[in-house]
């Protein structure tokens, strides 16, 4: 082997070994669920071969071709996490609707105390026209009555 078939080799080496420390570094927090990827970071994702590729910026050729350890580890975990994830979804569904049915309360509450007070007023304003209605009426009284006033 010559020295630029040997140079080749070393680079080759070096930069397999820098995919799959980026491939664990992105495994890693994808399994905390801390990404970094702007496509990632604060949307739903789900754990998958794609993500992570995504996450550690490398194709998912580099991981099927160079790293079938990493992409075995990769699929049972998620393939684990396929059987806890249905009962994590609906106990976060649950969760979600509880809060819902809980804020419906609160403003149902809120509307009946508006309610309320409208129809109190609505009353009192009743009252108050029925008394002017039986009161007999009151002339007005000008203050100036000469014939140049008006």
């Amino acid at each position: 082997m010559n020295a630029r078939a040997a140079g080749s080799a070393e680079r080759g080496k070096k930069r397999h070994a820098a995919t799959e420390r980026a491939l664990r570094q992105a495994w890693e927090r994808l399994r905390i669920g801390a990404p970094t990827h702007p496509d990632l970071v604060g949307k739903r994702w789900q754990l998958s071969i794609s993500a992570l590729c995504l996450e550690a910026g490398r194709s998912r050729n580099a991981l099927y071709d160079g790293h079938p350890e990493l992409l075995a580890e990769i699929r049972s975990a998620i393939a684990k996490q396929q059987l806890a994830t249905p009962q994590a979804e609906n106990h976060a569904h649950r969760s979600r609707v509880e809060e819902l049915l809980a804020a419906c309360r609160a403003d149902r509450q809120r509307l009946i105390s508006q309610n309320a007070a409208l129809l109190l007023r609505a009353l009192t304003a009743e009252d108050v026209l029925a008394k002017l209605k039986r009161q007999a009426p009151r002339p007005l009284r000008m203050t100036d009555d000469t014939p140049e006033a008006s």
